[in-house]
C-alpha cells in the first residue's frame, strides 16, 4: 500500500484531499452526491461476455489466433500490421486502429518491435502473484455469518488470506440454496512471501483452518478448488504516472 499511488488507485479520495483538506471532511461533505455501485456478474460466467461479442461481429471473428506482434505501416489509411498465427500459419494483417485487451506485460512482447522503449515501460508494471481459494461450507455448518458481503484481513493479524468474499450472498446463483460459498485471496504485494515454493495443498489447509476459526465454523468444507495466478492484479504504483506518459505518447 505503502508504494500504492492515491491519484490512480482512488482518485476521488485525493481530490478530497486536495479540496477539503481533509479526506474526512471531503466525505461528509460528498456524501449526498455519492452514487451507490452495484455489483454484476454472468450465469455463465464472463465467458458470456465474449461470447456476446463473438455473435455480434462472428463473420469478422478470428478464433485460435495468436498474435505475435503489432507493428506501424507507413501506409496512409492503415497505420498498424498485426502478425499473427493460427495452428502452423501465419497472417498478417492491416488495420486503422488497435485495442489491446490484454495484460501490460504480453502488450509489451507484442510492442517490442514496434517501439523498445514503450515495450520496456509496459514491462515495469509490477504483476505480483495471487491464489484464490473457493471454499463451500454447508449453510447450517456457518450460524454466524456477518451481514455483507466479505471481509479484509489487517497485515498486522498475520492471517494467511488477504480477504474473503462472501461470494453466495453475493450472487445467490453460485452455489445449492443449502451452501456458503466463499472466494478467499492470499498473495498479492503484501503476502509475496507466502506463495515462493509454497506447497498449494499445505496453504490452502492453513487458509480453511484460519476461516473456520475467524467464523466459528467446526465442520468441513464440502467443496474446495485452488487456483493460482502467477500474475495477476497490475500494481499502480508512484511511478506509474511516468510509465502512463510513455505510454500516452505512443498511442499519439
Amino acid at each position: 500500500v505503502q508504494q500504492l499511488s492515491v491519484e490512480l488507485v482512488m482518485p476521488q479520495v485525493a481530490a478530497w484531499e486536495r479540496q477539503y483538506g481533509s479526506v474526512t471532511r471531503g466525505l461528509r461533505k460528498q456524501r449526498k452526491a455519492l452514487k451507490p455501485r452495484k455489483i454484476i456478474s454472468f450465469y455463465t460466467g464472463l465467458q458470456h461476455f465474449t461470447d456476446k461479442m463473438h455473435s455480434l461481429i462472428k463473420e469478422k471473428t478470428k478464433l485460435l489466433a495468436k498474435v505475435q506482434s503489432i507493428t506501424f505501416d507507413n501506409n496512409e489509411f492503415y497505420k498498424y500490421r498485426i502478425r499473427y498465427a493460427v495452428r502452423n500459419n501465419s497472417y498478417l494483417v492491416k488495420a486503422k486502429r488497435v485495442i489491446c485487451a490484454v495484460p501490460a506485460y504480453v502488450a509489451a512482447d507484442l510492442l517490442r518491435e514496434a517501439d523498445a522503449a514503450v515495450a520496456d515501460s509496459l514491462d515495469q508494471i509490477p504483476y505480483p502473484a495471487l491464489w484464490s481459494l473457493q471454499v463451500a461450507f454447508k449453510k447450517s455448518d456457518v450460524p454466524d455469518l456477518p451481514a455483507g458481503f466479505g471481509f479484509l484481513i489487517p497485515a498486522a493479524e498475520n492471517i494467511p488470506f488477504l480477504g474473503v468474499i462472501f461470494r453466495s450472498l453475493v450472487f445467490p446463483d453460485f452455489a445449492p440454496a443449502d451452501q456458503v460459498l466463499f472466494t478467499i485471496f492470499t498473495g498479492g504485494a503484501h503476502q509475496a512471501s507466502l506463495l515462493q515454493n509454497a506447497d498449494p495443498v499445505v496453504l490452502a489447509g492453513h487458509i480453511i483452518q484460519s476461516l473456520q476459526k475467524l467464523l466459528k465454523i467446526k465442520e468441513e468444507p464440502v467443496f474446495q478448488q485452488l487456483k493460482q495466478w502467477p500474475r495477476a492484479i497490475p500494481q499502480l504504483n508512484v511511478e506509474h504516472h511516468a510509465i502512463m506518459k510513455n505510454i500516452r505518447s505512443f498511442e499519439q
